[in-house]
């Protein structure tokens, strides 16, 4: 389970998110592509010119991150941005 800021619950987040498993699953892909690339979060700061904070953000899910920050992530991490978006239509 992902690390929130004090105060701030996974139900809080989830409710003003909507699809909190979503946002995760896009987290957790960026994780494993960091960890193959070895990329750190100093790495994704320098890269994007974010904030720490902000790239903290975006990297624990707790923000619902816009797509324009997810291009600015995939352009740090050197893969195009659709590497992590598995979408199917139902």
């Amino acid at each position: 389970m992902r690390k929130l800021h004090p105060g701030i619950t996974a139900k809080k987040v989830e409710k003003q998110y909507g699809n909190q498993s979503f946002i995760d699953n896009i987290n957790k892909r960026i994780a494993e592509i960091r960890e193959q690339k070895r990329i750190v979060q100093e790495d994704i700061v320098d890269r994007t010119e974010f904030t720490q904070k902000q790239v903290w953000n975006i990297l624990s899910g707790i923000n619902n991150t816009s797509v324009s920050s997810i291009e600015a992530v995939s352009n740090a991490l050197e893969i195009h941005r659709g590497n992590y978006l598995n979408l199917t239509l139902k």
